[in-house]
């Protein structure tokens, strides 16, 4: 993520939003979806951005990060709990919390289809 000198925040449209979890992660978050539903972790998700956006930003001053895709692997964490997912997400450091919270946006939503 980063802040325009307007305030925006802005991410990068990942093609494979599963990158940015570890294998470990991505299993149990798909095991988690299953048994709690979709809906419980829509919900949970859209709290956290929530927090993220209501969050002061000021502008980035490294511009280095515009543009930048979050690191391969970054969420690495047992996703056994809907208050485990906040958890983790909420470890994400902040540069890319609003990234993590896309990507698992995208992979709740297209588990759907």
């Amino acid at each position: 993520m980063w802040v325009d000198v307007a305030g925006v925040l802005h991410t990068v449209a990942l093609p494979e939003p599963s990158e940015v979890l570890t294998s470990r992660a991505l299993a149990t978050f798909r095991r988690l979806r299953d048994v709690v539903g979709p809906e419980a972790i829509e919900d949970s998700l859209e709290d956290e951005e929530e927090k993220v956006y209501d969050a002061d930003h000021p502008p980035d001053t490294d511009d280095s990060f515009v543009g930048a895709a979050p690191p391969v692997d970054l969420l690495d964490a047992d996703l056994d709990s809907v208050d485990a997912l906040v958890e983790a997400v909420r470890r994400v450091p902040g540069r890319w919390r609003l990234d993590v919270l896309m990507a698992l946006t995208d992979l709740n939503d297209e588990d759907d289809e």
